[in-house]
C-alpha cells in the first residue's frame, strides 16, 4: 500500500510537470524567451508593477497579491467590502490605486497594503467609467453620463478638467478599455480604434492607430502592449516601432528592465529574452 501511495505520487508529480512543460513549451521554442519562473494564478483581472519591479494581481474578489521581481509572494490584501478589480495601478508603490468595476469607488493603499483611503464617485456621475490616477494625486475618470473625459480633484471635491468625446469616439462603436497618465500625457485605448493621446489638461493631441488594444504599459520612452500574439513597442517621440512575437495566449504583459512577465488566464511568467 505504501509502495502504491508513493507511486502514485511520483506519477501526480510527473504529470504536474509535464503539463507545466506544454504550458511553457511555446514560449520556448520561439527562440525570443527563456521561462526563469511561473505562479499558478486564478480570476486575475488586472495586473500591474511598481517602480521597484514588483508585480501586482488584483482579482475578481478584490484580492491583491504582491510579488518580488523573482515572483516570490511578499503581501496580500483582502478587503472588507468585495468587488472585481477593474484598474490596478500601483507605479507610485507609496500610493496604491484600486479601481472596482461594480462598486463606483476606487481606493488608495499604503505601501504595506494597509490603511486604504476609499472614495465614492456615485455622487459626481450616475456611471463613471475606467479611471487612473493622476501625477498629482488626482483622478481622472471617464464619464458615461454626458460622454467624456473629466479629472476630480479629491482635497477640494471639484470636477477640474471635462473634456468630450463627441468629435473623437464615435457613440455607436466603441469599447474603452485601459486609462492611464504618463510623462505628462493621458493615455485612452478605445479597443475598436487605437489610444487616445492628451496631454495634461485634456486637450487632444494624437491617436496611435491600433486596433485591439485591451491593455497598455510604459517603460522609459516608449508605450507598449499586445496585438495579434505581437508586443508592440512604439517610442512615445520618435514615433519608431518594434515587434516581437509571441506564441503563447497571453492577456497581459509587463515588462521591466530585466524582465518580462507574461499573464495567462491560469499561469503568471517571468522570462527573459535570449
Amino acid at each position: 500500500m505504501v509502495f502504491m501511495t508513493v507511486k502514485n505520487l511520483i506519477y501526480s508529480l510527473l504529470k504536474t510537470s509535464f503539463s507545466i512543460f506544454l504550458v511553457c513549451f511555446p514560449l520556448l521554442v520561439s527562440g525570443q524567451f527563456k521561462i526563469i519562473d511561473s505562479v499558478a494564478v486564478t480570476n486575475i483581472t488586472d495586473m500591474s508593477a511598481d517602480r521597484q519591479g514588483n508585480i501586482y494581481l488584483g482579482d475578481k474578489n478584490g484580492n491583491i497579491q504582491k510579488y518580488s521581481g523573482k515572483l516570490e509572494k511578499l503581501e496580500v490584501y483582502s478587503p472588507e467590502r468585495k468587488g472585481s478589480i477593474a484598474v490596478l495601478d500601483c507605479w507610485n508603490p507609496l500610493r496604491l490605486f484600486v479601481s472596482y468595476a461594480d462598486l463606483q469607488e476606487f481606493l488608495f493603499l499604503d505601501r504595506f497594503m494597509v490603511n486604504a483611503n476609499r472614495f465614492d464617485l456615485k455622487k459626481l456621475t450616475p456611471y463613471a467609467g475606467i479611471k487612473a490616477p493622476s501625477v498629482d494625486n488626482n483622478l481622472w475618470f471617464i464619464d458615461y453620463s454626458d460622454f467624456s473625459l473629466k479629472k476630480y480633484n479629491i482635497t477640494y471635491d471639484d470636477i477640474i478638467i471635462s473634456r468630450p468625446f463627441d468629435l473623437l469616439l464615435n457613440r455607436k462603436d466603441y469599447e474603452l478599455s485601459h486609462l492611464r497618465e504618463y510623462q505628462n500625457l493621458v493615455f485612452l485605448s478605445d479597443i475598436k480604434s487605437g489610444i487616445l493621446v492628451f496631454d495634461n489638461l485634456g486637450n487632444y493631441l494624437y491617436k496611435i492607430e491600433d486596433k485591439g488594444i485591451d491593455s497598455f504599459n510604459f517603460l522609459n520612452d516608449e508605450i507598449y502592449y499586445l496585438v495579434n500574439g505581437n508586443i508592440i513597442k512604439r517610442h512615445l517621440y520618435t514615433g519608431e516601432i518594434m515587434k516581437e512575437k509571441i506564441h503563447l495566449p497571453v492577456e497581459q504583459i509587463i515588462i521591466t528592465n530585466n524582465n518580462y512577465f507574461f499573464l495567462t488566464k491560469k499561469w503568471l511568467f517571468s522570462a527573459v529574452k535570449q
